[in-house]
């Protein structure tokens, strides 16, 4: 899956816009990680299964699964090509897992 040049200046416009927000002392955050974990749930996907086919460790995913990491772009843009959603799903501060945002991208 090939991310236009145009998708991805949005997306690094929309990941700084939001890391400005989640930084410590903010008290909106983004449930990323909690996300993250919705979404593998549903495609019956496991973290060494995201992990191999991402090229990111099975620790990293499972740091940023708990929170106890946030993910860079680049981690992001890995995770995206792996997991068919659009990103804003999975920065969505409101994901309600009843709904089926699920789009691939196109």
């Amino acid at each position: 899956m090939n991310i236009s040049i145009d998708r991805e200046k949005a997306l690094t416009q929309n990941w700084e816009g939001i890391q400005k927000m989640s930084r410590p002392g903010n008290s909106e955050k983004y449930p990323f990680g909690e996300n993250l974990n919705r979404i593998m749930k549903t495609l019956q996907m496991s973290q060494v299964d995201l992990a191999q086919k991402s090229g990111l460790t099975q620790a990293a995913i499972s740091q940023i699964i708990s929170g106890d990491r946030e993910p860079s772009l680049g981690t992001i843009v890995k995770i995206l090509k792996v997991i068919p959603v659009k990103f804003e799903v999975l920065v969505a501060r409101n994901n309600d897992p009843s709904r089926s945002e699920q789009e691939p991208l196109k």
